[in-house]
């Protein structure tokens, strides 16, 4: 499947724009400000209900309106369909969404089991590498949310039911109380973090199991911090002191290593081009697992990297983009030696 033709209304920069996509590469060129993040989040929200910057989602309508539409024409061996995103601005500054396939109204779950997929690249991504191990937790969350429904859910829950938690460590000072109070958050979160933590495991197996690209080598350490009864019970003291549940897939942490020609923890000691090279690898098979669990390539979404990547590193993503059908955002200057002759080019002004 590929998206022929995306049309926009009222989604964040844009007032209204339709553009044709090729089946292959799509170049997004134009000055900063123009508007093309915004272009490659607005097909991210068509694919996946959702936005992928971090700002809140109320901020997806433009500033002047209401509601946003974001429409699509899908392509699928020669049979095409409609998809439509409506997003509403309430006036609690939440959004409520509504899905269409075809103009038939869909629940979000229906709408997703079309299993379309994407996968971002952008320049930000390099603190999956560098950042914290919240920052980790977040990206992988998000791929295994997309992979496996119960997933999603758990990890939902979980977040939710740690909050119930630590709020009864705060508000309840007798201990035998407390002790009372926190046997059913204590099954609760140990049932979902034992799921959460097998998949967090499973998935940083896949990735280790194909950990070369080109000449490199790369490796996840996945620092699992587990929650048992045994471990709650042992803490239990110390975390009536600082108030707050101390175990458990919240501080689980994501180490990458390059094994050649030495190991070494690429986000403390390695280079920027090693870092990027590390992105590179961890991306790619992202996609290869979508492919293989959606049963259909996902489309890749490139924001602006091209500044970003060395010639080696710009070799590989040349190398993809030849696969899958690919959005492609860029300013003139960034482009510098890349050969984008063959592609269809877009020019926002």
């Amino acid at each position: 499947m590929h998206i022929a033709k995306i049309k926009l209304r009222n989604f964040r920069y844009f007032k209204e724009t339709e553009i044709e996509l090729s089946p292959t590469v799509t170049l997004i060129v134009g000055e900063n400000a123009r508007g093309k993040t915004s272009l490659l989040e607005s097909i991210y929200t068509a694919l996946y209900g959702t936005g992928f910057r971090e700002s809140r989602e109320e901020q997806l309508v433009h500033w002047e309106e209401e509601s946003a539409l974001v429409e699509w024409v899908g392509d699928s061996q020669n049979q095409r369909s409609l998809q439509q995103v409506v997003i509403k601005r309430t006036p609690t500054k939440r959004v409520q969404k509504q899905f269409f396939i075809n103009k038939s109204k869909q629940t979000y779950r229906a709408y997703r089991k079309q299993k379309w997929g994407g996968v971002l690249f952008a320049p930000e991504d390099i603190r999956i590498i560098t950042g914290s191990p919240s920052r980790k937790r977040d990206y992988f969350d998000l791929v295994l949310s997309r992979l496996d429904p119960v997933y999603k859910k758990y990890i939902r829950q979980y977040k939710s039911a740690l909050r119930s938690r630590n709020l009864l460590l705060v508000t309840i000072d007798n201990e035998q109380e407390l002790a009372k109070q926190l046997v059913f958050w204590n099954e609760y979160l140990i049932e979902r973090a034992t799921y959460l933590s097998t998949k967090r495991q499973e998935y940083v197996d896949k990735l280790n199991s194909h950990n070369a690209l080109n000449d490199k080598r790369f490796e996840i350490i996945y620092k699992q911090d587990a929650m048992t009864p045994a471990r709650l019970s042992g803490i239990f003291t110390k975390e009536c002191s600082v108030r707050r549940t101390l175990v458990g897939p919240h501080r689980d942490e994501y180490m990458f290593y390059l094994l050649s020609p030495n190991k070494k923890d690429v986000g403390v000691f390695g280079s920027r081009s090693e870092q990027r090279m590390t992105l590179l690898w961890l991306k790619v098979n992202e996609i290869t697992i979508l492919e293989e669990a959606f049963e259909q390539k996902p489309i890749l979404l490139l924001d602006d990297i091209f500044s970003e990547l060395d010639l080696h590193n710009k070799d590989v993503v040349a190398g993809l983009v030849e696969k899958y059908q690919t959005i492609i955002t860029s300013t003139e200057d960034n482009l510098g030696e890349v050969d984008y002759s063959a592609w269809q080019v877009v020019r926002l002004v």
